[in-house]
């Protein structure tokens, strides 16, 4: 018992310390798990986030947080100190231990994985191209492969270091909007970042492929489309 008394002592001056911190920081991910499974702590939480949540943040839900998790944590993993470009996700994890324990779990799957994908150049796709290809029902080189709805937006060797041929296809099928699909081989671990204007979208390589989904076809048929550009690391 007094072992569980100290580390709730020392896990609530923890929490204070982080909840009345001007700037937010990356959540502690043991303070996140100690939250998790102490319930007085919890209500000790609840008390402390009524003082310091600031009126402008709005509850993030739980389908929220998760939609942009992969990218607050990419964020956070390059710079901890940028986590207030996220402040809904970031309070959420504090409150839900669902999505706290998804948190957990996602970060020891990346530390798991070697990304060895920084040393891979971007590469930019033109707005024009992408939207040209949009208005074809097929390309030849995906058509041979009985998929109509897809089109092949590069298909190259990269990587002076360790060559991988890199396949990016865009999946047209789907009515809640385009996917963007990254296929290297041999298969590799890592993330990759999508940009399109302000639109930023991650995927995380599993098994040689990243998924990058929504991306609104309206962004790609307006006057001004924007080039899209994927980053490795």
């Amino acid at each position: 018992m007094i072992t569980k008394i100290r580390e709730c002592d020392d896990a609530l001056v923890e929490l204070r310390a982080v909840l009345f911190e001007p700037a937010l920081g990356v959540p502690n991910v043991t303070l996140l798990q100690h939250l998790n499974t102490c319930r007085s702590c919890r209500a000790i939480l609840l008390l402390l986030m009524a003082e310091t949540q600031p009126d402008g943040v709005p509850p993030a839900s739980c389908a929220e947080c998760l939609a942009d998790l992969a990218a607050f944590i990419d964020v956070v993993r390059a710079n901890p100190s940028a986590a207030s470009e996220y402040p809904a996700v970031w309070w959420h994890l504090w409150l839900c231990p669902r999505c706290s324990e998804t948190y957990q779990l996602t970060l020891e799957l990346l530390d798991a994985q070697p990304r060895d994908l920084a040393t891979l150049a971007p590469i930019r796709l033109e707005g024009s191209l992408v939207h040209e290809l949009l208005q074809r029902r097929t390309v030849p080189l995906l058509a041979a492969r009985g998929a109509d709805d897809q089109h092949v937006l590069f298909d190259a060797v990269i990587g002076a270091d360790l060559p991988r041929l890199c396949t990016i296809v865009l999946d047209a099928g789907d009515d809640a909007g385009l996917r963007v699909v990254v296929q290297l081989d041999p298969a590799s671990a890592g993330v990759v970042e999508l940009r399109c204007g302000e639109l930023c979208l991650h995927g995380v390589f599993s098994g040689g492929q990243a998924v990058l989904a929504p991306l609104p076809a309206d962004l790609l048929d307006a006057p001004d489309r924007a080039d899209i550009q994927l980053f490795f690391s």
